[in-house]
């Protein structure tokens, strides 16, 4: 009995081969594209209501 269970699971880890999947989404952008120099502004963010005005923030005086 286990002989035959032995050679059950032999035979069944000798199928074919799964190909492999690609996860990678349609229209990827290549991480090359994103080479050079990067600049960035600071963003506050949670400011209580009326204490940014046109987009700068009013510290205490």
């Amino acid at each position: 009995m286990k002989r035959a269970l032995w050679v059950l699971m032999l035979a069944a880890a000798c199928g074919e081969p799964i190909q492999p999947r690609s996860t990678v989404q349609q229209n990827a952008i290549a991480k090359s594209d994103f080479d050079g120099v990067w600049y960035f502004r600071q963003t506050v963010v949670g400011v209580p209501r009326g204490r940014a005005v046109l987009g700068r923030l009013h510290l205490p005086r």
